[in-house]
């Protein structure tokens, strides 16, 4: 899913179902990264990329999602829990 802002931002969601906190390893972050690259030259955009990611119970934090994930949203964002 994607949203292409008039802001020249588009963001590029990333929905995980997961049962609890989402960790990014080395090789999923490596994923990801791949991911917005394929987008943006399939897309021929040089609009800026802002990965989002929607999870169960939201993302923990280490050094592989630090500067990859933009924004994360969770059930309780989207359901006011």
């Amino acid at each position: 899913m994607l949203i292409d802002r008039n802001d020249k931002v588009i963001n590029l969601f990333e929905i995980k179902f997961y049962n609890a906190e989402l960790s990014i390893s080395a090789e999923y972050a490596q994923a990801l990264r791949e991911k917005i690259r394929v987008f943006q030259e399939a897309a021929n955009t040089r609009k800026h990329i802002m990965l989002t990611l929607i999870t169960t119970f939201g993302l923990k934090a280490n050094k592989h999602s630090l500067g990859l994930i933009d924004q994360v949203l969770g059930l309780d964002d989207l359901f006011g829990g």
